[in-house]
């Protein structure tokens, strides 16, 4: 299953740029192929890499701390890059988002927690209300 459907739209953008800093096997990254894979601009690519470099500070990783850096104007390094570290963010992008919680909701919860309870500890707005 592509768990990277349930991430928010940037989410989902900052993952793919982690998986292909692994896939690349060199963590080494022009900014050319980033555009063209990603197809975002560059204002939108230096947003997902300063919000993908303050999510990785918050794991923990056994080899030293990931980041990607700037090598220079067009080439991107990924850092302590593991499979480990991928899976985590992975996890962590899946408990921010709201569409993964409604899945879960859906499949797992509904005969046991009301709609209100799960609306209220997911901060989802009823949208019948005025």
């Amino acid at each position: 299953m592509d768990y990277t459907l349930f991430f928010e739209k940037n989410d989902q953008i900052s993952f793919a740029l982690l998986q292909s800093f692994a896939r690349s096997g060199r963590y080494i990254i022009t900014q050319e192929e980033i555009l063209r894979n990603l197809n975002v601009s560059e204002y939108k690519l230096s947003q997902v890499i300063i919000n993908l470099n303050n999510d990785l500070t918050q794991l923990a990783s056994p080899v030293g701390k990931a980041s990607i850096t700037s090598l220079d104007n067009r080439l991107y390094r990924g850092n302590n890059i593991t499979t480990t570290l991928i899976h985590q963010v992975r996890l962590m992008y899946l408990e921010r988002s709201s569409l993964f919680a409604l899945f879960a909701y859906n499949l797992l919860a509904a005969n046991k927690e009301s709609k209100i309870t799960f609306r209220k500890a997911n901060s989802i707005i009823n949208p019948n209300r005025n």
